[in-house]
């Protein structure tokens, strides 16, 4: 199964576990649904070698947020929104450790409705990801 498939996956099942108000799960789903999409980005298109170690996840979103951070684009806007991608996905991930791993039960239906936001803003966003990563090949160099 290719990456886009799992994203996508992971996201069918985010819903479904919502739909069923398992919320810690959901919220563990949305985030590998946007995680899976962003790492295949940062392995196919930013260079980055894939890495299993304990700090992974951080690994990829700082490349992913390093490259943004260096590179130019003629739209402001779009930049910034390309930006706030990294921003999302640290927050994201601190709400999928704090359900996988910590006891607190602040996981609720709000907390899914905000990840559902964020996998919504990095779809609606992605083309011009693209872009920006075309438009700035020489930062890899």
């Amino acid at each position: 199964m290719n990456l886009k498939d799992k994203s996508r996956e992971n996201y069918n099942a985010a819903k479904l576990l919502r739909d069923n108000t398992l919320y810690r799960a959901s919220c563990s789903r949305y985030y590998y649904a946007m995680f899976v999409k962003l790492n295949d980005i940062c392995i196919r298109k930013l260079n980055y070698s894939h890495n299993d170690g304990a700090n992974s996840h951080n690994n990829v979103i700082n490349h992913y947020k390093r490259f943004m951070h260096a590179a130019n684009y003629h739209d402001y806007g779009k930049l910034a929104k390309a930006r706030a991608i990294a921003h999302n996905m640290i927050t994201a991930k601190d709400y999928r450790k704090d359900a996988d791993y910590h006891e607190e039960d602040y996981i609720n239906d709000e907390i899914c409705d905000e990840l559902e936001r964020f996998h919504q803003f990095l779809l609606d966003n992605w083309s011009d990801v693209n872009q920006i990563i075309e438009n700035n090949k020489e930062v890899l160099s």
